[in-house]
């Protein structure tokens, strides 16, 4: 699989429930190793985590190890409480 394949494919929480689709892939270039995945949230997220309005902008990265498999889809490994907690952490740390 190339990183190419990854872009547009959906991403689902831990409890099944659809957070967005994959936009773009973020890689270290010095360990030549994929770190994370910008996924451009679905509205209903976005607006849940109220993240249009703390960064104007509805894509949130999420780091690899949070990701638990991928197929069709890319299933993480965390629950839409964590991923709320993470965008917290991430708006304090702007």
């Amino acid at each position: 699989m190339f990183t190419n394949d990854l872009i547009g494919k959906e991403v689902v929480g831990a409890e099944g429930w659809k957070i967005g689709k994959v936009k773009e892939i973020e890689i270290d270039r010095d360990k030549w190793a994929v770190t994370g995945l910008s996924v451009s949230l679905e509205s209903n997220v976005a607006k849940e985590f109220n993240l249009n309005k703390m960064w104007g902008k509805s894509d949130f990265t999420i780091p690899i190890d949070r990701v638990q498999g991928v197929a069709d889809r890319i299933v993480l490994r965390i629950s839409k409480s964590q991923i709320f907690d993470m965008a917290k952490s991430e708006t304090q740390k702007i």
